[in-house]
Formats: C-alpha cells, structure tokens, sequence
C-alpha cells in the first residue's frame, strides 16, 4: 500500500520569509514533510482499526485489533537527523497519533530492500505531485503500475493555509502538535483523473 505527503516547496518558502515562522517551521521543507507524513501514516492505522472494529463494539476499545506503524528511514540521508526527532516529538506531543505509532529505525538503503522501493515510490508520487499541481506533462509507466486500484491509499500535499495555521499556534523549536489530524475525515487531494 502507497501513501504520500508532499510539502508544496513554493509556498513553504514563501511562508518561512517570515523569521516567524521560519523559527518555527525551519529552514526546509524536510521537518515537515516527515512530521505530516507520519501523522498520515498513524491516521491511517486508526482508520484500519475502526473498519476492523466497525461490526464488532465489544472489541472497539480492547486494542486486539490495534494495527501500528513503525518507520525505517535511511540513515545516510542528508535529512535522517529530522526523521528521528519528528518520530520522537509527535509521539511526545500527539497522544492519539502516538496510540498507532511503533517503533523508529534508520538502515542504509543500498543494504535493505524496502528502502530501496521506498525511494522509489517517493520518487513516483514527488512527479505525480507534480504533475497534479502543474508541473511535469506525463506520469512515467512507473507511476501507473502502483496506482493500480487498491495499491494506492492517499497521496495528499500541503496548502499555504495549513502552513500559516501551524505558525500561530506553535513556537521556535517546539514539536508540532498534529493531533487534531486524526481526528480529520481525510480524502486524497491528489486526484487521479489523469491517468
């Protein structure tokens, strides 16, 4: 199953000209980009829970259908610093995200597999990103294969108005508080339409 999360960089840029919200956001898109993606990720384990749960109420709070997320990223990555401490502060900060969240590793992606397809699923929704924001012309044949139905389960981006909200309501250094994102009916905001 693929899911994504893109920080549209243009606007990030535009909203970190203010040292505000620079202080508070950081000098690249890469703090957030973890942060919302593992976000997403812990509210689609609490999606799976409800559907398991869904025509079974006596086991809706006994946590024996608990589904949790845990993460791998490459520890060679420019940016892997970020990936641990987003896994660290949204678990701190974000109790309900926190209740779907597993365990945190960082592996050297020329040694382990999924890394590898991973790169290249980011790679494939970064260009179909893209493309649905009036970028590239063309999905590659790539992108096709893993948007074959069910493969698929959401590809959603950042907008500035989100970015302006997260300003207000945190200070400099202070981990993101997200929780109110799993409390959100989320649909894909990526459409597929040309495909």
């Amino acid at each position: 199953m693929v899911q994504g999360v893109g920080v549209v960089q243009t606007e990030f840029y535009q909203v970190i000209r203010d040292t505000n919200a620079r202080a508070i956001l950081g000098d690249s898109p890469y703090r957030l980009a973890y942060d919302f993606a593992m976000i997403q990720c812990a509210w689609a384990m609490k999606q799976l829970e409800e559907e398991l749960t869904k025509d079974k109420p006596d086991v809706a709070f006994g946590g024996s259908l608990r589904e949790y997320v845990s993460f791998v990223c490459d520890e060679h990555e420019r940016y892997s610093r970020l990936a641990t401490e987003a896994f660290r502060n949204l678990k701190l900060r974000n109790p309900n995200a926190a209740k779907y969240m597993g365990t945190f590793d960082s592996a050297d992606d020329k040694r382990v597999e999924v890394l590898q397809a991973a790169d290249a699923v980011a790679f494939e929704i970064r260009r179909v990103l893209n493309l649905a924001l009036g970028g590239y012309s063309a999905l590659r044949a790539q992108f096709r294969e893993l948007a074959d139905p069910g493969r698929v389960f959401l590809i959603t981006h950042t907008t500035k108005d989100q970015l302006l909200q997260i300003v207000p309501h945190h200070k400099p250094s202070e981990p993101f508080k997200l929780d109110d994102i799993m409390e959100q009916q989320m649909t894909e905001n990526v459409r597929f339409s040309f495909l």
